[in-house]
């Protein structure tokens, strides 16, 4: 088998992934959507999905707890990387940075990198899925999407109702209560308390000073583009 995460992809281009399977002559065997973790972030996917404790997913090649399942890992650092896969192991994981590390480019702050995504996915699609050796029941997915606050993208909130939300959060969608202490009272907030975790539920965009306010591009919180994944099973 393998598995193939984009991180940060959405939901969003699943039909992009269903093109380009269909171009490479691959049989799609399941279609859906995953779940990401809570919070919606890579680490915590890591720690809870992957199993190899709180790491970014750069350090997952030679990880033990991967090697002695018979893993093999590989991290793509960017679009055009290529690794020489290793045909011998049970399972081959293949983590791209992409397209999580395009989200704070300067144009990331403009609706047209939707289509810088899809110009881009066609380099990492053939740096990875096409590369696999043939043979394998292949899993792509993501760990995490992301919710694009462009202009009318977010919910309609006054300045004071985001002013406490902005004190407690600040540039970022969760945080840990263990951190920041008890989060406000705010129905535009979701605690889950067995992970001791705040996050900003829904399209509620916060507006905090400094270069955090602009970003365009985010994940962490409660809403349905952050928490809900891609999920595409192939047979190569």
């Amino acid at each position: 088998s393998a598995v193939v995460v984009f991180d940060g992809l959405s939901v969003r281009e699943l039909p992009l992934l269903l093109r380009f399977a269909r171009e490479g002559a691959l049989d799609v065997q399941e279609l859906g959507v995953g779940i990401a973790a809570i919070p919606s972030e890579t680490l915590d996917f890591v720690e809870q999905r992957v199993g190899c404790g709180r790491v970014a997913p750069s350090q997952l090649p030679g990880r033990r707890e991967l090697t002695q399942r018979g893993v093999r890992a590989y991290y793509y650092a960017s679009v055009g990387q290529r690794h020489a896969l290793d045909d011998s192991a049970r399972c081959l994981l293949l983590w791209s940075a992409f397209p999580d590390n395009t989200y704070s480019d300067s144009g990331a702050r403009f609706v047209e990198h939707f289509a810088q995504i899809q110009n881009l996915m066609q380099q990492a699609w053939t740096a990875t899925v096409m590369a696999l050796p043939r043979g394998r029941r292949v899993l792509v997915t993501s760990d995490h999407g992301y919710v694009f606050f462009g202009a009318g993208r977010s919910f309609d909130r006054q300045r004071e109702e985001l002013r406490p939300l902005n004190e407690y959060f600040g540039g970022d969608r969760s945080a840990r209560i263990s951190e920041r202490g008890e989060p406000p009272e705010h129905a535009d907030v979701f605690v889950a308390r067995d992970r001791g975790i705040a996050m900003v539920r829904g399209r509620v965009a916060l507006h905090p000073p400094g270069p955090a306010g602009t970003r365009l591009y985010k994940h962490g919180g409660m809403s349905l583009m952050e928490m809900l994944t891609p999920w595409l099973v192939l047979s190569t």
